[in-house]
């Protein structure tokens, strides 16, 4: 759950989310370092299809159409109490339209930014997929993959 509130005469837009109890991916992978430990593989997939779907949610969205998110990171998978997936920070996303099928803006983390983006090239959602590949390689060998 998110939505925002926009003080018009202060100049400032408040976002507020709910709160993820359990921290984010990147908090996983650092514990999972220091205890020379590994996520174990059930949990790996939970999460892994979970960001599948908040990602098919975005791409087909019912009324704004497809919605980039353009910076999928460890630091950007929360988890709540139930350890489930919360997509976040929709900062640099970014909503196709109908006339526009494609994204050129060269945002995002480098270490996840699919190469038609690193190459400042037109990309669409495929770009996410990309990231989210980066982000599962990060989750099993615990480092990121370049």
């Amino acid at each position: 759950m998110q939505f925002r509130i926009l003080d018009k005469e202060a100049k400032k837009l408040y976002i507020i989310m709910e709160y993820c109890e359990n921290g984010d991916m990147a908090q996983l992978i650092k514990k999972c370092k220091n205890e020379k430990d590994f996520v174990a593989e059930d949990v790996i997939w939970k999460i892994f299809m979970q960001i599948i779907l908040a990602l098919k949610e975005c791409h087909n969205h019912k009324t704004l159409g497809k919605i980039l998110h353009r910076d999928i990171k460890p630091g950007n998978v929360f988890f709540d109490s139930n350890n489930n997936v919360k997509l976040g920070d929709f900062g640099l996303s970014r909503i196709l339209s109908a006339e526009s099928q494609y994204a050129q803006t060269n945002v995002g983390t480098p270490y996840y930014m699919s190469p038609e983006q690193i190459n400042e090239h037109s990309y669409d959602e495929k770009t996410d997929i990309w990231s989210t590949g980066c982000v599962l390689y990060e989750m099993v060998a615990l480092k990121p993959p370049f």
